[in-house]
Formats: C-alpha cells, sequence, structure tokens
C-alpha cells in the first residue's frame, strides 16, 4: 500500500486534466446537483454521490490547504487503489500459498503504468479497480479445493465429494462475487463487460467440482442483481448508449496492433509465463536425473515435478479472463459494433492479469525452493525461506520496472510520474491575471459534445438546456472563469460571425482557451479573420492553449475622415 501511493504521489498535485474537471464540476455545488451532472458526462451517479461527501470531508479537514486541492481529491482514488493491492496480496497469497505470490501481484497493480494513470486520476476508475480485486478474490475462493477439480478433468470419482460446509463457504463467496460485481456495474456499467465473464465460469467450475448447490444465498443473489439491473435502467445509462456514436472520435479501434499496446502483455503474462515454463521445466529434469530423494523430501512441498498443478493451472483463470475481456472490447470496437475501445471501459481487467502474475510467482518460488532443498540439503533453510522470494521478486518485478522504463527513469535522476499534461489551473490563471474589464473569453474545450456548434444556431438546444452548462464546465469547477462564450473550430459559420459581432466596434481583445490541436486553431483563427481582420499572440502553446486575439477598431478615424473632406 506504501509503495502504491508513493507511485502517484508525485503527480497528484497536476492539474486536473478534462475528464477530472467534470468530476469536480459535478461535486462542485450542493448534493442535489450531483445526479444531474453526472448523467450530463454519460455516468452514473453513486460515484459522485460519496465522490460529494469526500469533497466536503476534505475541507472540512483542511485537507485541501494542506496537500493543495487537487492531490486531496485524487486521494480517495489512490487510496481505494492502495486497497486494491492489499485485496491481491491477501487474496494470491492465500490462493497459491505463497506471500511471495501476492507481494508480487500487490506490486504489479502498484507499479503498473496504466494502475498509477487509472489509479491515481480523480475518475471512478480506481473503485472499479478495488471492486474488480473484491470480485477476483471471491471468484478463486469459491472455487475451493483444487483436487476436486483435477479429479473431475481426469475422470476420477470422488466418492465423499465435498463437504456440506465447503458447499456453504462456496455459496457464501458466489454471494460476495455477486455483490462486488453489482458495485462494480453501478460504478462503471461497462465494467460488466470484464466482471461478467465471471459469473459463468464460476458456475462451470463449482459444478465440476461439486460445490453448487441452490440456496437461500442464490435466491438473494438474484434480488441483487435484478435490483442491480433495475436500477442501471433507471440510470443515465439507455440516454448514454442513444449518444454512443459521439465515443467513436476515441473508442474507435482501427489496426488490430492496439490490442497488443492495451497493456503491458510481455511484463504481466508472457514473460511469467516463460519463467514458470522454464523452472517447472527444470523441476521435472531435476527429478528425472536423480530421482525423488525421501531422506531430504519435504512432505509439505511435495515432489519436484508434480508441485501444485491443479493451483497453477486455476491461477491462470484471471489472466485468461482478463484478456477475453479485452479481446472482446477490441472485437466490439474494431467491428464497429460499439465504440469502447479505451482502457478506461475495460480497466477491470488489470487486476485480473495482475493475480495471474502473481500465481505464477508463487509457484515459482515453491519450485526453487524445491530446487534448493534438492541441491541443498538440509543446512539450506535460509535459503530457501529467503533467498527464493527474494529472487522471484527481483525477476518478475524487476522485469516490470525494466520493461515500463521505470529503471531508467529512476538511474537518470527522475521520478517515474503518469502525467496527464493538460495545464487548466495555469491557462485559468494565466487569464484571470491578465483580463482587464471589458475583455471577452472564447472556450474551447474539445468536448465531442461540442460538435452540437456545428449546427446551425436555429437548431440548437433550448437556451436553459442543460448541455450548455455541461460544455462550459471545464471553468465553471476549482478553475473558474465568468462570462465566457463557447466557440469550436467546427462551429456554424453563422455562430461565429455573431460572436464577432458582439464585441465592441472599437479595439477589443478576446482571450481563447483551447484544447484543440494546432491545426485546429489555426483552422479557427482563419475562419476569425474572414469575418474580421485580427492579430493573435499565443500566450501558451502548452495544452490547453491560451491566444490573445486583438481585433482593431472598426470605427472610422475622424482625423481621416477630415482630411478626406
Amino acid at each position: 500500500m506504501a509503495v502504491t501511493i508513493a507511485m502517484r504521489w508525485p503527480a497528484g498535485g497536476e492539474s486536473f486534466w478534462l475528464d477530472e474537471l467534470h468530476s469536480a464540476w459535478v461535486v462542485s455545488d450542493d448534493f442535489g446537483s450531483t445526479s444531474d451532472r453526472a448523467a450530463d458526462g454519460n455516468q452514473t451517479t453513486g460515484y459522485f454521490h460519496s465522490l460529494w461527501i469526500w469533497k466536503n470531508l476534505v475541507t472540512l479537514a483542511g485537507l485541501d490547504r494542506v496537500f493543495g486541492f487537487e492531490w486531496a481529491m485524487r486521494l480517495s482514488s489512490v487510496i481505494a487503489n492502495a486497497f486494491a493491492a492489499l485485496v491481491l496480496l491477501v487474496g494470491v497469497a492465500k490462493s497459491s500459498r505463497s506471500l511471495v505470490g501476492g507481494t508480487v501481484a500487490a506490486l504489479m497493480l502498484a507499479c503498473d503504468r496504466n494502475a498509477i494513470f487509472f489509479g491515481g486520476e480523480l475518475r471512478s476508475y480506481a473503485v472499479i479497480m478495488l471492486a474488480s480485486a473484491v470480485s477476483v478474490f471471491a471468484f478463486m475462493r469459491s472455487i475451493g479445493r483444487m483436487e476436486l477439480l483435477l479429479d473431475a478433468a481426469d475422470g476420477a470419482g470422488n466418492e465423499q465429494g465435498p463437504h456440506d460446509d465447503e458447499v456453504d463457504r462456496a455459496t457464501r463467496w458466489r454471494l460476495i462475487l455477486l455483490f462486488s460485481v453489482c458495485v462494480g456495474a453501478l460504478i462503471h456499467p461497462t465494467s460488466l463487460g470484464t466482471l461478467g465473464l465471471l459469473f459463468p465460469t464460476v458456475f462451470v467450475l463449482s459444478i465440476r467440482t461439486g460445490r453448487f448447490r441452490l440456496g437461500a444465498g442464490d435466491v438473494t443473489g438474484v434480488i441483487v442483481g435484478s435490483v442491480t439491473l433495475g436500477l442501471l435502467a433507471m440510470s443515465s445509462l439507455p440516454h448514454s448508449w442513444q449518444r454512443r456514436d459521439l465515443w467513436r472520435a476515441f473508442g474507435r479501434a482501427t489496426d488490430l496492433s492496439q490490442w497488443w499496446f492495451a497493456w503491458d502483455w510481455w511484463s504481466l503474462l508472457i514473460f511469467p509465463a516463460i519463467v514458470v515454463a522454464m523452472i517447472s521445466a527444470a523441476c521435472s529434469l531435476i527429478d528425472w536425473s536423480r530421482g525423488l530423494n525421501q531422506e531430504i523430501h519435504d512432505e509439505r512441498i511435495g515432489p519436484v515435478g508434480g508441485c501444485d498443478r491443479g493451483r497453477l493451472w486455476m491461477g491462470s483463470v484471471p489472466g485468461a479472463i482478463g484478456t477475453l475481456a479485452t479481446a472482446i472490447f477490441f472485437a466490439a470496437s474494431y467491428l464497429d459494433w460499439v465504440p469502447l475501445w479505451h482502457r478506461r471501459y475495460f480497466i477491470a481487467a488489470l487486476p485480473l492479469l495482475a493475480w495471474t502474475t502473481g500465481e505464477f510467482a508463487g509457484h515459482c518460488q515453491q519450485a526453487l525452493r524445491q530446487i534448493t532443498l534438492r541441491w541443498g540439503g538440509k543446512g539450506s533453510g535460509i535459503v530457501r525461506r529467503h533467498g527464493t522470494g527474494l529472487v522471484v521478486l527481483l525477476i518478475f518485478v524487476g522485469g516490470l520496472l525494466f520493461h515500463q522504463g521505470v529503471l531508467s527513469t529512476i538511474v537518470a535522476g527522475r521520478f517515474p510520474m503518469q502525467l496527464r499534461g493538460e495545464a487548466w489551473r495555469q491557462a485559468v490563471q494565466r487569464v484571470n491575471s491578465q483580463r482587464d474589464h471589458g475583455d471577452h473569453v472564447w472556450l474551447d474545450s474539445g468536448l465531442i459534445e461540442a460538435s452540437v456548434l456545428s449546427a446551425p444556431p436555429d437548431r440548437w438546444p433550448q437556451e436553459d438546456d442543460r448541455i450548455w452548462e455541461y460544455l462550459q464546465f471545464p471553468v465553471r469547477g476549482p478553475y473558474r472563469i465568468d462570462g465566457v462564450k463557447l466557440v469550436s473550430p467546427n462551429a456554424d459559420s453563422a455562430w461565429l460571425k455573431r460572436l464577432v459581432d458582439g464585441l465592441p466596434t472599437g479595439q477589443s481583445r478576446v482571450w481563447l482557451v483551447t484544447r484543440s490541436h494546432p491545426t485546429s486553431v489555426a483552422l479557427l483563427l482563419k475562419r476569425l479573420r474572414v469575418a474580421r481582420e485580427c492579430d493573435v499572440v499565443w500566450q501558451t502553446k502548452l495544452r490547453p492553449a491560451v491566444l490573445q486575439i486583438n481585433f482593431p477598431s472598426t470605427q472610422p478615424d475622424p482625423k481621416s475622415e477630415a482630411r478626406t473632406r
């Protein structure tokens, strides 16, 4: 948990970026406004209600004055991400029977660059990762005894079958799984695309192990699931689904190589699988060449070549589900079914991948302990207990840090940070500090909903429609500018002319805050010059950029008229 917080701390004071500004705007006023504002941004409301409470607690405790408002607000996500790492540590340690395996899984979530980015911003994705971690924990606990699954797969009968208390525990864990998945769905419905895959898998495996039995807990689960679906139907989800075509601007998969870059597959699955295969092959080779030495055989560990086959097989299931979920989201976007190709939509897959990485690490540590037992004899206890775990940690976590460039960054004397690169705070401060009385401010936020400006003004929504307040949210939250007019590079020409005609006939100055690409900004300036000549000074070229647009006077010069007469 300390590592998770430390990896997110340096970037915590960075300016909010566009999506985070939406979160800050949603909770900036009274509690009753949070639902409508969340729905305006195509979000369900549960997360924002809790965020509103967090914001007021932060304000009362004075954390915003101590750490800064940005870090104090992002701390809610960082804490959720830290607890997700803790759940992975405990869960994988229990499942793999290796504290090293649990530590590796937790550190993978703590140090992965995508986990740092989404787990340290003011959005709901850190809570989704926590719900995912709890879900996979409950999933693995509900499966229970691995040997029953192996017996079923090998065709071997189990005369006694599972005990009643085992079945009861499995039912309780299935209910916890359902509850955590429902929480994830209410926070962000797209998480169902990943976590929903756990249900058919757990039922199939529970039936195969004889641990599935209908009871009162399953009836409760049906009720909970039905209520969740009803709440989603009454939420903003149906309205957001009708606007899904707007997501094509950023959620469309266009190239097969995009799937490879979704996650760091090499560090999370491929490299760990290669290490497991190599160590397992070494174990088998030792058993074949030397045979089992009963004098030094440790009954608690088992034979070298056959160590925990069922547990290793079962530990790979979460990673397989995470991989499948990523492939489903990619296929849905690539085949143009629904544009959901963005990590935020399938971020729940990341804890599943980290879980399998930890399982692989736990298996490797146990195998290395057995190898040292064979070669070192009874005097190698210290090496088995500590040395093998340290080696596995260095291999797995070191491989992630090396492959993602974290080690090279640290060696260069810099702390690795996942920055968002949008300096809204600085842009607003510059405008407010240099703006004179009578200056106008135009905002080009780059929101996909701003496409409404491309239609003729007579087709726009009513003036009191909430969309106008929503389109101005980047400068209506913690970074505030009053008297803002909306503009867009693709805005209708009639609207641009109305903006220009609304300026004073004398010399006037406009401050343009724009998130668009410089090419699009150049197009906008060209269209403005058609309506009225102007000079432009780029105050900042960051994102968002600040431009000072000077419009000369259109009034006739009295001295010039006199000379003419």
